[in-house]
């Protein structure tokens, strides 16, 4: 492949640009034409761009109002929840002793942005509940002086409430037979 000329010669930017304007290329019409060209391109994506933000604020204010109907919704949903009341806490499956109750008891303790801290008569929960995680109950078989400092977890708070224990089975890791009787 030869670079450059018909003799082999890389041409400098001058003489390019000489050539160029020799052949016509950069004539002031087709010159013109292509600046507006140009813009009415830039114009046109200007355009697009403005109608696409347009219509992602429509987006954002459409999403935002359908958050706060499904709140509204979870709100009427759920009874109302307040401080220092008794709620039933559903005990998965999964977390049920072998002889257990279907359910756990606790008080509300505190309440923070739809977050929920409840304690049991034995501990306090680590971890806050959102109001779809437990119901009110009935009647307040707690009070706030019923429920000690100390926090647990769900599953050891299911635990200690349990008539059996926790969840699964007691075995002794003694390498030679059981000297402790556990």
């Amino acid at each position: 492949m030869v670079l450059g000329n018909e003799n082999g010669i890389v041409p400098t930017n001058e003489e390019r640009n000489a050539t160029d304007i020799e052949n016509g290329v950069f004539e002031g019409e087709k010159f013109d034409d292509w600046n507006e060209e140009l813009d009415s391109d830039r114009e046109l994506v200007l355009t697009q761009r403005a109608a696409e933000i347009e219509h992602r604020k429509g987006a954002v204010e459409s999403q935002q109002k359908q958050a706060d109907k499904m709140l509204e919704k979870s709100k009427n949903r759920f009874g109302p929840v307040e401080v220092g009341m008794t709620v039933r806490l559903p005990i998965d499956v999964v977390n049920r002793p072998k002889i257990g109750h279907a359910s756990l008891f606790g008080l509300v303790l505190s309440s923070e942005e739809g977050l929920y801290q409840i304690g049991t008569k034995n501990e306090v929960l680590q971890q806050k509940l959102t109001q779809n995680q437990f119901e009110p109950a009935n009647n307040n078989f707690l009070s706030a002086d019923d429920v000690p400092s100390q926090n647990t977890t769900f599953r050891s708070a299911i635990g200690t409430e349990s008539l059996s224990g926790t969840q699964g089975h007691k075995h002794c890791n003694c390498p030679n037979g059981c000297t402790n009787g556990r």
